[in-house]
């Protein structure tokens, strides 16, 4: 029906890609068939780059990947030790929310220095 106004929106983890309502208009032919203002729009998911990697001497364990919502948890390997954030969560970031940020950069994993002790006999 002219005048009609649809309105679309995205799931969570989604940013929609076109306008958000599209309205039914006369296309001038003399008709009841109108022509819609604007095509409809298409959600894409929202994801975090770089994805994250393990670290060398190390393992990480995500939730959902480099979606938006995941948490990505880094652990190191007997002998090594985390240098940086055990945690980082991807989060809408820039270009109204379609870019994924995380809160933090990938940590590393650095060797575990173990200080000399000297012991003294009697």
């Amino acid at each position: 029906m002219l005048g009609s106004v649809c309105s679309f929106e995205c799931n969570s983890g989604y940013a929609m890609e076109g306008s958000d309502t599209s309205t039914c208009q006369d296309d001038g032919d003399g008709d009841t068939e109108g022509i819609w203002s604007s095509p409809p729009p298409f959600c894409t998911r929202v994801t975090c780059l770089p994805q994250h990697i393990n670290p060398v001497n190390g393992v990480l364990q995500c939730i959902d990947s480099n979606n938006i919502g995941s948490t990505c948890t880094f652990s190191c390997s007997s002998g090594y030790e985390l240098n940086g954030t055990a945690n980082s969560g991807c989060i809408r970031g820039g270009n109204n929310g379609v870019i994924g940020v995380w809160t933090s950069p990938a940590p590393t994993c650095q060797e575990r220095k173990f200080e000399t002790v000297q012991i003294l006999s009697k």
